[in-house]
């Protein structure tokens, strides 16, 4: 699970000036780099970037040659290379396995170096692991005998006891929650993101909560888990692991189950009707959202209700008392509908208070 991962919450600029050298010489490229802002330490409320000077800078061209790998701050003042492609990254640390307090930084980019032309590239570096936080409730560590949780990804995995209060950083992609061997739940983690998770537990009733929060330039989620009746985490496969609205639309084209608040839905045939208050007027769709009070369409996922059952069950202009209840629906999740991701073949719901 290797991975490179690099500058952070900075923009650097690369700028690849290509020249004809003289007949005598090779013709080839030169190639600047510099840094859009000061050379310093930055730091955010949620992290502290190094030093830009001990980042890794790696040149390499498309047939995997490097053309330069070394300390950013101890480049050479020039560097020439023939006409071609290269990839280009500046890199804070190598990333190898899932570690406490490991918060990586960075961006690539791949210029074309032609003879006779400038280029100029920016980066807009940003964090690109993902941080993972778990907070035990008191039921929950009651139950499972204060056991440490691990968070497996890729063959690796790290160890959270009932008193670990830092985050742990992970590769972006699927990861299994689990106590002595046992699966939990899975999550998806994104990079860029510092995920919180309260996790309780309960005999009688499991549920999912999703709130997103903006903390400088990394997004902040926290989530509160009731690990319980089955409950397994979010993987579509039933109504009581169903995925959330974000999650639901990176699934194009799979049938799973999807969970949201029922907020409104599109009185005519355009993104731009959609109404969250009444008079709701069209029985053919309804529009959820994680939060009962979304702003805009692009919070929203767009059910179709394409039969006659689920126009008296489900619309909202038949049924006004179900507004901000939760519906729990499986089907197919679709690329457009309504200006947004969606279902439009529904093929069992639940709806709850």
């Amino acid at each position: 699970m290797k991975r490179s991962v690099a500058v952070g919450l900075i923009s650097a600029i690369i700028t690849a000036s290509c020249t004809l050298l003289p007949e005598n010489e090779k013709e080839g490229c030169f190639i600047n780099l510099r840094f859009a802002q000061p050379v310093e330490t930055v730091s955010t409320k949620a992290i502290e970037v190094p030093d830009t000077n001990s980042f890794i800078l790696t040149i390499a061209n498309v047939g995997g040659d490097v053309i330069y790998s070394g300390s950013y701050g101890k480049k050479p003042s020039e560097i020439v290379v023939p006409h071609g492609t290269y990839s280009i990254e500046v890199v804070s640390s190598v990333f190898e396995k899932p570690a406490f307090e490991s918060p990586c930084f960075g961006d690539r980019t791949t210029i074309v170096a032609s003879n006779g032309k400038d280029i100029s590239v920016q980066f807009l570096c940003k964090m690109i692991n993902s941080g993972v936080k778990i907070n035990m409730k008191e039921n929950f560590i009651s139950q499972y005998g204060g056991k440490s949780v691990t968070v497996s990804q890729d063959g690796e995995s790290l160890d959270y006891s009932t008193n670990e209060t830092r985050f742990g950083y992970f590769s972006q992609g699927n990861a299994v929650f689990s106590i002595d061997g046992e699966p939990l739940f899975n999550k998806v983690l994104e990079e860029g993101k510092l995920l919180t998770l309260n996790i309780d537990a309960s005999k009688e009733s499991s549920d999912t909560h999703f709130s997103i929060a903006i903390d400088a330039n990394v997004e902040s989620l926290s989530e509160d888990i009731v690990v319980g009746s089955g409950y397994s985490g979010e993987n579509g496969l039933s109504a009581a692991t169903a995925f959330g609205i974000e999650s639901a639309k990176k699934h194009i084209g799979d049938t799973v189950w999807v969970w949201g608040y029922i907020v409104g839905c599109y009185n005519g045939s355009s993104a731009t009707s959609l109404s969250f208050s009444s008079p709701f007027e069209s029985r053919s769709n309804l529009a959820l959202s994680s939060s009962k009070a979304p702003s805009s369409n692009k919070d929203c996922f767009s059910v179709s209700l394409s039969t006659e059952k689920l126009k008296a069950a489900l619309s909202l202009a038949d049924n006004g008392a179900i507004l901000s209840k939760t519906l729990f629906v499986k089907g197919v999740v679709e690329e457009s509908y309504f200006g947004t991701q969606g279902i439009k073949k529904i093929l069992d719901y639940e709806l709850k208070e």
